[in-house]
């Protein structure tokens, strides 16, 4: 049924006091269709795997990723807030919004959305744009170089966002708009290519509730997630 917090449910903290009491390495599982917010397991768990829900082979799979035999690469689809208290916690707030600061507690969610960690560390490289003006109508293009600069091969999410500078209904200061799992092996480097089409990827309802695309200042951010944003670049769209 539902609950109340977003605590873990009875002595399972306790459990892991006890055990980190040991001084032996602990890795927290979390398995469950809903997001766990424990600040003290965060800062004190040698790894945390989310799992949410997972299939008939989920045990496989988990084993496989503690025992290094896959690099693990999944995001977050969710911001994990740090307490019921920051509800509602959400990556794409109006630029007017803000995280609201805690007498009691650190600002900002416990993890964000998009956050996920690796087995190896990948580099962001500048934004290329091939226009930095175009028309509304015009495919805007871009380009990024992602490298693997760790010991081991992996994949990395590569987030893309935009905000909408300036416009006539009040926007996110930043939406998703794209993202691209890539896999590279230990030192490979890629640049990939995107595309968005201001008519359908800028749009947004306007006051008369017509989907519609104004002309004005754009900033591309991209990523690891929401908040760790690698690289920025601005365009323009013209009427």
């Amino acid at each position: 049924g539902d609950r109340s917090s977003l605590n873990l449910l009875g002595n399972q903290l306790a459990l892991f006091r006890q055990v980190k009491a040991t001084g032996t390495p602990v890795v927290v599982i979390y398995m469950g269709g809903r997001c766990y917010s424990e600040p003290e397991i965060a800062a004190e768990a040698d790894a945390i795997l989310n799992l949410f829900y997972l299939g008939q082979e989920g045990g496989i799979a988990v084993a496989k990723v503690l025992f290094g035999e896959v690099n693990p690469s999944g995001k977050l689809p969710v911001t994990v807030p740090r307490s019921v208290g920051q509800l509602p916690s959400y990556y794409a707030q109006k630029a007017i919004s803000f995280y609201k600061d805690y007498l009691d507690e650190e600002p900002g969610p416990l993890y964000p959305f998009g956050y996920g960690l690796s087995y190896t560390q990948f580099e962001f490289g500048d934004i290329e744009l091939a226009q930095p003006t175009l028309a509304v109508a015009d495919p805007v293009r871009f380009a990024i170089t992602l490298t693997n600069t760790g010991s081991r091969a992996g994949a990395e999410v590569v987030q893309v966002y935009f905000r909408d500078e300036v416009a006539s209904v009040v926007r996110p200061a930043k939406l998703l708009v794209r993202f691209e799992k890539t896999y590279l092996e230990a030192g490979e480097n890629r640049v990939l290519r995107f595309e968005l089409m201001p008519a359908t990827d800028l749009s947004f309802s306007g006051r008369d509730l017509n989907r519609t695309c104004e002309a004005g200042g754009f900033t591309l951010m991209i990523g690891r997630s929401s908040t760790d944003i690698c690289a920025t670049a601005r365009f323009a769209l013209q009427e």
